[in-house]
């Protein structure tokens, strides 16, 4: 074989050398899936490994496009579209989601306008929910509680001339000693609630 020959063909060999090691490198390395854990609030896996059953909501990949509402006239026709839209999603896209949540034996509540499902179930049903590709996410439904304040007795009744906790909250009461008294401002207002006839409102009252 003569050199230049066999400098062209040692060549070409290297080349289906080089092209097969690329090709089995890039076969080798398995196609790793996100973790079902990375689409689901920490919150909602913490609860139930601790409680062994949780509140969540799965929340459908699929949401409603609603933009079109824009271009119609009236309210009405507004919200019947918007309805439509909504309910029909949810319709077409829950069945699958809520077979799932029966087999596995858990409680569930859907909901249209998100396309979402609340559900109270354990850690294999979180996992089963946040596996499915019609799934976006699962979020947490804590039970929220809202602080209870101490109850604070007044000592003797409230006269007109007495200043409101709300009034000292704002130090209303430091302005007034400076002078400003906001007299001669009108007070209106078109909701429920005014004590109209307080000697402090009864002659700038302009609301019904």
């Amino acid at each position: 074989m003569k050199r230049a020959t066999f400098r062209r063909f040692l060549s070409f060999i290297l080349a289906i050398t080089f092209c097969l090691t690329i090709l089995g490198e890039s076969g080798a390395r398995p196609v790793v899936a996100a973790p079902w854990q990375t689409r689901v609030d920490p919150w909602v896996i913490q609860s139930s490994q601790e409680s062994g059953e949780t509140e969540f909501l799965v929340f459908l990949s699929e949401q409603a496009d609603l933009s079109d509402a824009g271009s119609l006239k009236t309210k009405i026709e507004k919200g019947t579209y918007v309805y439509q839209v909504l309910t029909g999603v949810a319709e077409r896209t829950q069945p699958p989601v809520i077979e799932a949540l029966e087999l596995l034996g858990a409680d569930y509540q859907p909901f249209w306008v998100a396309n979402m499902i609340w559900v109270r179930g354990n850690l294999a049903t979180v996992q089963a929910m946040a596996q499915r590709s019609d799934v976006a996410r699962v979020y947490a439904n804590p039970v929220v509680r809202f602080e209870t304040l101490p109850i604070v007795e007044q000592k003797g009744l409230l006269e007109p001339s007495t200043v409101e906790w709300n009034l000292l909250m704002v130090n209303a009461d430091d302005v007034w000693a400076e002078g400003v008294t906001g007299e001669g401002a009108v007070i209106g207002g078109h909701d429920t609630g005014y004590d109209w006839d307080h000697p402090a409102l009864i002659h700038q009252y302009r609301g019904w």
